[in-house]
């Protein structure tokens, strides 16, 4: 025998044609599979998960108006009977009225014939009854005289209807509550414990404007500090000069007993920098035979002899077993140097030309003469982008050549892919000596004065030179040159 029952999803008539509860069929009216259920001699209910085209679309706008409404029911609190600030009461109240709503549904349906209820009676879902003590349970639909008793609570599906209202208006109470107290929360963030505001924020709430600006002028301070010492750091400073630097170290005898060597190099040291003169200073100088003529021409001594700071920065071994040592230097009133002892014979002795920076012509000697022909020169090197005509990038290499104070520059240009080029380019690849923030190479270089031009956007002029050749990749005497050079 057929039976006719009503679409769930459009209301369309339905037959089945046995009581088989698991037989399927398509509902004439929306195409969409639907079966039987047990206990229902009424609807018919949607199996499939696919829904047709020529259902509309929901009107999410509507939606949204219609939720927003609810919102503003349950966010409406009566004064009289509800203290500020009282949530666990005003969620107590919203729940008790939502079940009791339920309830008189529950009962309407239930009078009416061929109804089926929503929820059983046996999981009817208890509630805090506000009116009375916050911890008795009362079930909806129960009557307030007493004459039913409380039911013990139990597990409810999630699936029922009344759990999932108490589920919606426990969130909107909680909202609801999170809005209401918002600006108190953020009015009380900035302050302690004990209520007392942090210094930080009394200050922006009295004086805005000048705490930023006060606290804009500390940072940018700060900075510059930071910049200024970073910039001081690359150099060598002359240290404090206190009564010790006048005589020899204050534990010169106990390196005497340690170190022999050592300390007779340092005893070497000090006498070159304590003389005033060229003939007081041969017998400390490393062949003062062979350069007597340019070391009693070139010979300066220190701004104030005697006073000056001594320290040991490096040691070195030669081919022999013989020491080398590498003293830094800081005279009073000057840029500390570097002063290097060799062993000549038994004795150390200061090699005069690499503390004077002077090769074959002093830098004064050559920007003065300004040689034709190449000369040999102690120079700091390092490369430049610097280009003058007629050198082009293309078939040169720019190198910058100065002195240690950099008080004498010039702009010298090595043939590229020469032998002079390819040893300055190497020395810079593989062993840079640094100079303050840059790479460069302490080296003997063959140089030759081509012209002056003047400056891009500056008053001083550059002097233009050619590099010929680099003997050296260093300041040292050649019989003490590493083995590569």
């Amino acid at each position: 025998m057929n039976q006719l029952l009503k679409c769930a999803a459009c209301g369309s008539p339905v037959e089945f044609p046995d009581k088989n509860l698991l037989q399927e069929t398509v509902c004439p009216g929306c195409a969409v599979r639907v079966r039987r259920r047990t206990g229902d001699e009424t609807m018919a209910m949607p199996v499939s998960m696919m829904l047709p085209d020529q259902f509309q679309q929901a009107d999410l706008q509507r939606l949204v108006k219609r939720g927003e409404v609810l919102q503003d029911r349950y966010r409406k609190v009566n004064p009289d009977k509800q203290e500020e600030g009282d949530s666990d009461k005003a969620l107590a109240n919203a729940l008790e009225s939502l079940a009791s709503s339920i309830s008189q549904l529950e009962r309407k349906l239930s009078d009416e014939p061929g109804a089926v209820s929503l929820v059983d009676e046996d999981e009817m879902i208890p509630i805090l009854d506000a009116s009375r003590n916050g911890n008795q349970l009362q079930a909806p639909g129960d009557s307030p005289n007493g004459k039913d008793e409380p039911r013990p609570a139990k597990s409810s599906s999630p699936l029922q209807a009344s759990v999932l209202v108490r589920r919606e208006a426990a969130a909107v109470t909680h909202r609801m509550l999170r809005e209401k107290n918002r600006d108190r929360i953020w009015s009380e963030s900035g302050s302690g414990d004990d209520g007392r505001i942090g210094l930080f924020a009394y200050l922006m709430k009295k004086a805005p404007a000048t705490t930023i600006v006060v606290t804009l002028l500390g940072m940018f301070g700060l900075i510059a500090g930071t910049i200024v010492l970073m910039k001081d750091s690359f150099r060598d400073k002359p240290e404090p000069l206190g009564e010790e630097a006048l005589l020899p170290s204050s534990n010169i005898g106990q390196l005497w007993e340690d170190d022999p060597e050592a300390a007779q190099a340092e005893a070497v040291a000090r006498g070159f920098l304590n003389a005033v003169s060229a003939e007081a200073a041969k017998p400390f100088v490393y062949q003062s035979a062979r350069i007597a003529p340019r070391l009693e021409k070139l010979f300066q001594p220190i701004t104030s002899p005697g006073m000056y700071r001594l320290a040991l920065k490096s040691r070195a071994l030669t081919p022999g077993g013989q020491s080398i040592f590498a003293f830094r230097v800081w005279p009073e009133g000057e840029d500390s140097r570097m002063l290097v002892v060799v062993p000549e014979g038994k004795m150390p002795k200061v090699q005069w030309e690499f503390f004077a920076e002077v090769g074959e012509l002093s830098w004064d000697e050559f920007m003065t003469i300004r040689p034709d022909e190449g000369v040999l020169m102690r120079t700091w090197v390092r490369k430049s982008n610097l280009y003058f005509p007629p050198y082009t990038q293309q078939d040169w290499q720019a190198y910058l050549l100065h002195d240690y104070t950099e008080e004498f520059q010039m702009i010298a240009y090595a043939d590229r892919g020469s032998g002079a080029d390819w040893k300055l380019s190497k020395a810079l690849e593989e062993a840079p000596v640094k100079f303050n923030r840059y790479d460069a190479v302490m080296a003997q270089a063959e140089v030759s004065y081509i012209m002056e031009m003047p400056s891009v956007g500056e008053d001083k002029r550059v002097i233009i030179s050619e590099i010929t050749r680099v003997p050296a990749t260093s300041w040292l005497p050649r019989g003490y040159l590493p083995s590569n050079q």
